[in-house]
């Protein structure tokens, strides 16, 4: 973690020296205040506990836009209030970096690096349909190259890297690795305006031991169990995208999956208080193999007064905040019309279905959706406010729970053009 947190800081460094070589930079510094009421704070499905929310969010963006030379830094940090919990007060941090330079007319390189740290449990639940386990560390660095193999085929060849850490309850920790190759092909002698697609991928997934301990049915002795998973994933999909008029387009790829899955087992029983062991500890390990399909689709709309967007996704991954492969189906869709020059209306949904299948410990099988309607308000180029209204609900049907969550929350945004 500490060598990826370095290379973030060479990168951060490296993109504040861009004006010495290059175009002036572009700096600007932004703020954001949301005011939000949350009836289940925590997502938990026995305690739902309420509180009112402030967030203040300073940031700043730097650009750099050259012939060859593109380069983008924003950095953040959200100041979380809690006005009832104040033991929940924190200070996340998001830093995003990305610079790509064009060597020569059909080759590019470039490297991007992201680190931040959460606190919120349901912060990427739109996302994924997941729930954090608690505050989270992550790091994801990646270096890309493209070619332009003739005028109509292009190549782009990604490596990427992930680094996780949650901390309590579960402290669990998480790398992966992942090689992607895809290839862009201009299909207009035969369909107009469209481009076939193709794609390779590969990924590495470990994750460290996850403890859970609990009280053992006899007094005074302890009960403890750790997980570990690794695995492989290897992907092909193909497809196509088109421009069927200047305002609609859609995508659609399909393809198959394998996977090659390593789970581990250990448990054991002590004296409480103590490293004295009542029997031998337990370890157990199992490997698996499996195919799985892979469907990535979509379309969108961008008229004068609506936008519109949907998406449909099926695959198998390392998810963030599940200790192992998930297999995940998701669609979300969005819709926004604008009423007038300053004021617009938006709505957006999103459905996300994840299942783990583990021969050793237990299986998940949860389904999620959320519904989140708004209102977004331009005073001018630089200053707007958002009103929304959000429902969220999580159906754990292998423990058959259910979680249930109400927001309402204004936002605030100023940017300051310098």
């Amino acid at each position: 973690m500490v060598f990826f947190k370095t290379c973030m800081i060479i990168l951060v460094a490296g993109l504040l020296a861009l004006d010495v070589f290059a175009d002036p930079l572009k700096f600007v510094p932004s703020i954001q205040v949301k005011q939000e009421y949350n009836d289940n704070i925590l997502y938990e499905e026995s305690i739902e506990e309420e509180d009112h929310i402030t967030t203040i969010s300073p940031s700043f963006t730097i650009d750099q836009k050259g012939e060859r030379l593109q380069a983008r830094l924003k950095a953040g940090v959200d100041k979380l209030i809690y006005w009832k919990f104040d033991e929940l007060n924190a200070v996340d941090f998001d830093v995003d970096a990305r610079v790509r330079y064009q060597t020569t007319e059909r080759l590019g390189f470039g490297v991007t690096g992201r680190y931040t740290e959460d606190s919120r449990r349901d912060r990427e639940a739109d996302l994924t349909g997941l729930v954090l386990a608690g505050d989270r560390d992550r790091t994801n660095a990646s270096v890309f190259s493209d070619y332009l193999v003739s005028e109509k085929t292009k190549a782009t060849l990604t490596f990427s890297y992930s680094d996780e850490t949650f901390g309590s309850p579960d402290d669990e920790h998480s790398e992966s690795y992942k090689v992607d190759l895809a290839f862009t092909h201009n299909l207009s002698e035969w369909f107009d305006n469209t481009v076939g697609l193709l794609n390779f991928s590969y990924m590495n997934y470990d994750s460290d031991d996850r403890d859970h301990r609990s009280n053992y049915p006899l007094p005074g002795l302890t009960t403890k169990s750790n997980q570990a998973y690794e695995f492989d994933i290897w992907q092909v999909y193909a497809g196509v995208s088109k421009n069927f008029t200047e305002l609609f387009s859609a995508y659609v790829q399909a393809g198959v999956g394998y996977t090659r899955s390593d789970e581990t087992v250990g448990s054991r029983i002590f004296v409480t208080g103590t490293e004295i062991d009542v029997q031998v500890p337990t370890r157990t390990s199992s490997n698996n193999n499996d195919f799985n399909g892979v469907l990535v689709a979509g379309m969108d709309y961008n008229g004068l007064y609506y936008k519109a967007g949907l998406s449909v996704s099926h695959d198998a991954r390392g998810a963030s905040g599940v200790n192992g492969l998930v297999n995940r189906t998701s669609v979300s869709a969005n819709l926004s019309r604008k009423i007038s020059s300053e004021l617009t209306a938006t709505l957006y949904g999103s459905c996300h279905l994840n299942r783990t299948n583990r021969s050793l410990g237990e299986d998940d099988d949860d389904l999620f959706y959320s519904v989140r309607p708004g209102l977004r308000y331009k005073f001018s180029r630089d200053l707007m406010l958002s009103a929304y209204y959000q429902f969220r609900y999580l159906d754990e049907r292998e423990q058959d729970t259910e979680r249930h969550q109400n927001r309402v929350y204004f936002m605030i945004n100023k940017t300051f053009e310098l």
